[in-house]
């Protein structure tokens, strides 16, 4: 299952379907920028994790990377240049109106 959080307003296609191609035996897939900075909610999982989701939130866990220490994870690489955004305030949301309206044809 490839799971994306409702503030990334992009998807790259070809880096979904690669993460879903490098998933073969893991649980999870996750990419990671050149700054060790993790994507958890732009990643691929897989049903088996569900349980091991519910044990780390039961003991008052909130962080989904702390899942990576219980499933098979593989790491992709990332770097999102030019697609990637995470949009988190009115400010993100405007200056990411600008630069698509620089990018689009109309």
């Amino acid at each position: 299952n490839f799971v994306t959080a409702c503030d990334i307003p992009e998807i790259d296609i070809g880096l979904v379907s690669k993460m879903l191609k490098l998933a073969g035996n893991a649980e999870m897939v996750v990419p990671v920028s050149y700054g060790n900075k993790y994507e958890p909610m732009f990643a691929v999982y897989r049903k088996s994790v569900v349980k091991q989701i519910e044990k780390i939130l039961e003991k008052g866990g909130r962080k989904i990377m702390e899942l990576a220490g219980h499933a098979k994870t593989v790491f992709v690489e990332f770097e999102g240049k030019g697609w990637y955004r995470n949009i988190n305030s009115r400010k993100d949301y405007e200056e990411y109106l600008r630069e698509l309206e620089k990018r689009l044809p109309f």
